[in-house]
């Protein structure tokens, strides 16, 4: 036994040298038909340095990157209109997407991470998927604060071909298109007017709305979905969920063209009011074509105008009353915004502020 002891302790060092050696990235630099001289090797070593060496990582080709974990504090639709809506470069994708990787598998130790990423090269077209797969899982997780929208992705001011495009499209489906389908499937139809609420928030697509896009054709790329099975076809996965999504859109637009929902008759001529306070009523006042507001909290009548969708009601505010008694540029002038009422029974409720407001003629 005694003999068997120092072979295997041989054994268990060159297994752990092997090892070593088989964590080390840059050895790929060796290789010169490896993809990985198509990047900046910098931004490899920015994801992979065990110690931050700050001087390193405060260089200006690194200022996207540093500044990336900001995108995750934004709260609303201004998402959608920010410069984390432009496509990175190459660089940039291949840095995110291996700290997601490194992310997924904290087990691991990034060096092997990398290295077995590099090793099996992704195509830029996953690298650009799985950038946007980080976009758009926040628009889905905070889109109880987005407002309604006429937000374009315009694809040339986003810096993305046809393409390209169309993978951030269908990425965007991969999370919210699953999204909308649920509304047409859980407590059908009760649930439709959420999805009504949901797709007024999504922006449109090179001028498209969602249902109505028209995809071209591209090659299939393989792509990792879950971190515990191999990567699959990213068309046999993604391209169902925009299908469904379609689907349940004209299924939940069906019930909600059924129902008799509040007339713009039934709207004006009266103020829907609610009591934020003592002595203190907000209401609306809807016209013809417009709408007037008054805010008791600032003491203010607000003046827009809005439009009936089903149970939705959108409203987007113009000015204030006294904005003529300020300079253009003064802060103290309104801000216009967009505001979400939804139709239930005879009751107006306002969802974000859990608001219900009831009509006084």
């Amino acid at each position: 036994m005694k003999n068997y002891i120092p072979i295997l302790l041989v054994v268990i060092c060159l297994s752990l040298q092997s090892c070593a050696q088989n964590e080390n990235w840059q050895e790929l630099l060796t290789n010169k038909d490896s993809p990985i001289h198509q990047f900046d090797s910098d931004f490899i070593k920015f994801v992979a340095q065990e110690e931050v060496d700050e001087e390193f990582k405060n260089q200006e080709k690194f200022k996207f990157l540093n500044s990336f974990r900001e995108m995750f504090k934004i709260n609303n639709e201004s998402l959608l209109e920010s410069e984390y809506m432009i496509k990175p470069t190459n660089n940039e994708l291949l840095a995110l997407y291996l700290k997601r990787k490194i992310g997924w598998n904290s087990k691991k130790s990034k060096q092997a991470i990398i290295y077995n990423e590099l090793n099996n090269f992704s195509s830029t077209n996953e690298l650009l998927s799985f950038y946007y797969s980080e976009i758009f899982i926040q628009v889905l997780n905070k889109k109880d604060n987005y407002s309604p929208n006429e937000i374009n992705l315009d694809y040339n001011k986003l810096e993305l071909s046809k393409e390209e495009g169309d993978i951030m499209f269908l990425t965007a489906m991969r999370h919210c298109g699953r999204q909308i389908n649920s509304f047409s499937e859980a407590r059908f139809p009760n649930n439709c007017f959420r999805q009504t609420s949901f797709v007024s928030k999504l922006p449109k697509f090179n001028g498209m709305n969602f249902d109505e896009y028209q995809l071209d054709q591209f090659d299939d790329f393989l792509i990792h979905v879950d971190k515990r099975h191999s990567k699959i076809s990213f068309k046999e996965r993604y391209l169902p969920e925009f299908e469904r999504a379609k689907s349940g859109y004209a299924k939940c637009q069906k019930a909600e063209s059924q129902k008799e929902y509040m007339s713009k008759d039934q709207l004006i001529g009266g103020r829907w009011s609610f009591p934020v306070a003592e002595n203190c009523i907000n209401f609306y006042e809807f016209k013809r074509d417009s709408v007037e507001i008054f805010d008791c909290e600032i003491q203010e009548m607000i003046y827009g105008t809005y439009e009936i969708n089903y149970s939705q009601i959108i409203i987007e505010t113009l000015i204030g009353q006294y904005d003529a008694k300020f300079p253009k540029e003064s802060r103290h002038n309104h801000q216009p915004k967009t505001i979400e009422l939804r139709i239930d029974g005879n009751m107006l409720i306002e969802d974000k502020h859990e608001m219900e407001y009831i009509k006084i003629k």
